[in-house]
């Protein structure tokens, strides 16, 4: 699979900076959103990205992101790349049940963007 436009769902704006800088060096177009409605936003105004990376926790200290991926597969029938990050490896799991493909920690996300296949 070749990236070239994801979807950034983050609160953490260090997080956000990093992952930007290091995908943008590859030439990938990177939206980003700190916000659920936000992210709900952004991806019905720009609906082509290849991958969405989102956050367990969004704007608390809980898993708040369950509701964002059902809707992304369930009503809007996203089929692209959904991979679940979070710092509390207890949130992968019900992430991948809610819709994302890939589930991974937070301190691993850097290696992974570093393994994809980019155009």
């Amino acid at each position: 699979m070749n990236i070239k436009r994801i979807l950034l769902i983050e609160d953490d704006r260090r997080w956000i900076a990093k992952l930007t800088a290091i995908l943008k060096k590859r030439d990938v177009y990177v939206s980003t959103a700190t916000t659920i409605s936000s992210a709900e936003d952004n991806f019905l105004n720009e609906n082509a990205f290849d991958m969405v990376i989102i956050d367990g926790c969004i704007e608390s200290n809980t898993l708040d992101s369950l509701p964002l991926i059902n809707k992304l597969r369930n009503e809007y029938y996203y089929t692209g790349l959904i991979v679940a990050t979070s710092s509390d490896k207890r949130n992968i799991h019900p992430m991948l049940n809610a819709g994302c493909n890939e589930g991974i920690q937070k301190f691993e996300i850097v290696e992974y963007l570093n393994k994809l296949e980019y155009t």
